[in-house]
């Protein structure tokens, strides 16, 4: 009786380390080789893109405010407007002031006197 289970649990301990060993020849040779055993095909190239996803998240950012809860930074779209009144610098010299400060007055919400 006890040699018989012995018998039993060698063979139990056989068939597990096999069966252990070809599962683990199985990952290595797919993880490393990147062959899929079964059908011989290639799949380094298909499962570099599928766990991979690139998309653009556009987000607010948060205010910074001070301890009176008044804003001091805040996430906005912010333009610079510039004129070049210097005359060494023919396409973009401003020739008359006087009209350029107000069209710009517009867009810019702001008064003549000021731009």
């Amino acid at each position: 009786m006890k040699r018989r289970s012995n018998r039993m649990l060698l063979f139990v301990m056989v068939l597990f380390l096999g069966l252990a060993s070809i599962t683990a020849a199985n990952v290595y040779i797919v993880a490393l080789g990147g062959i899929h055993l079964r059908s011989m095909t290639d799949i380094s190239a298909y499962s570099q893109n599928v766990h991979i996803q690139k998309t653009t998240l556009l987000s607010k950012r948060g205010e910074i405010l001070d301890r009176n809860g008044v804003i001091i930074a805040e996430d906005t779209d912010v333009f610079d407007v510039y004129a070049v009144l210097d005359n060494r610098f023919d396409e973009s010299y401003v020739s008359d002031v006087e009209t350029t400060a107000l069209k710009l007055a517009t867009f810019l919400h702001a008064p003549i006197d000021y731009i």
